[in-house]
């Protein structure tokens, strides 16, 4: 009789495709299978065929990944090993229904730049849920060029948005909270900083009084929209610190994660469209110059 597990929220299948299991999804995160969701399933570990777009750290560059070479296709025992589960009661009428069955599944995708190049992936499907338990190169190797685009917005706190994502993908849920946490207070307390130094009627002693939700708000005209409409972000991160189990921050990096990019990348938007502007604006300025003077 297989050992009852505590109950717990995590990620579905649904919002995955083999893309994101490469790049994104972290080590030992936890994610269920149920009947509705077989179908992804396969989807997910019948990749063969498969041609991704990931960054190659040994090509230094972006690549095509082609799963034509290897694959987890079940029935092929050179990709499976079978665990001997008991397979799914009650799923038998499922054409998938063999997906759900406790084994191991081994992904090898090549890099089409030079096939000497590969990223290989271990995936195990474990009472009912879908685990990621080893991959070479990692999530880090793959992501970094993801990340320098946040380097100028995040200072030195890009720093930390990296040790986040190496935290993760090594399994270490707890430690990669504490520095997305430290990154979402350091985006409010810039602009604290900025009404501070630009509002004359800024009320400082009605600020330090306020819980997160009406600092948010009285930041807002300053902050991302995402930011602003999605506080329960911070709950999450603070929750992961004091609550939650390792696992459980796993479990939830991914998504987690996401809400700070997206934050972060609204941020970038708007230093983007106001340098445009400005830019534009000088040289409507200098075209007057040139041929409507006053």
């Amino acid at each position: 009789m297989s050992k009852k597990t505590k109950t717990r929220y995590s990620s579905p299948l649904s919002i995955f495709t083999p893309q994101d299991i490469c790049t994104r999804l972290p080590l030992y995160s936890r994610h269920p299978v149920s009947e509705y969701s077989i179908e992804q399933l396969y989807k997910i570990i019948n990749c063969k065929g498969c041609k991704l777009d990931i960054y190659c750290p040994k090509c230094g560059a972006d690549s095509i990944f082609d799963c034509s070479a290897g694959g987890a296709i079940p029935g092929k025992p050179e990709n499976i090993v079978d665990l001997g589960g008991p397979g799914v009661s009650g799923f038998s009428h499922n054409p998938y229904a063999e997906y759900y069955e406790n084994r191991n599944y081994h992904w090898r995708l090549t890099c089409q730049r030079d096939p000497a190049h590969y990223i290989e992936i271990m995936l195990c499907i474990d009472d009912g849920y879908l685990i990621k338990y080893g991959q070479y190169p990692s999530i880090w190797d793959i992501a970094a060029p993801d990340v320098k685009k946040y380097s100028s917005l995040l200072g030195r706190y890009h720093d930390e948005f990296v040790q986040a994502i190496r935290l993760a993908s090594h399994g270490v849920g707890i430690g990669a909270f504490v520095y997305l946490r430290r990154i979402f207070e350091n985006l409010l307390e810039e602009a604290h900083a900025l009404v501070q130094s630009t509002q004359k009627d800024w009320a400082e002693e009605v600020y330090k009084q306020s819980d997160l939700r009406e600092k948010i708000s009285l930041l807002k005209d300053h902050l991302p929209p995402f930011l602003v409409q999605n506080t329960t972000l911070y709950s999450v991160l603070s929750k992961g610190l004091h609550e939650l189990s390792e696992q459980e921050c796993i479990d939830h990096f991914n998504l987690v994660k996401l809400g700070i990019e997206i934050i972060l990348d609204q941020k970038l938007a708007q230093i983007e469209a106001e340098r445009r502007a400005k830019e534009v604006s000088t040289e409507l300025n200098l075209l007057h110059a040139k041929y409507l003077k006053t």
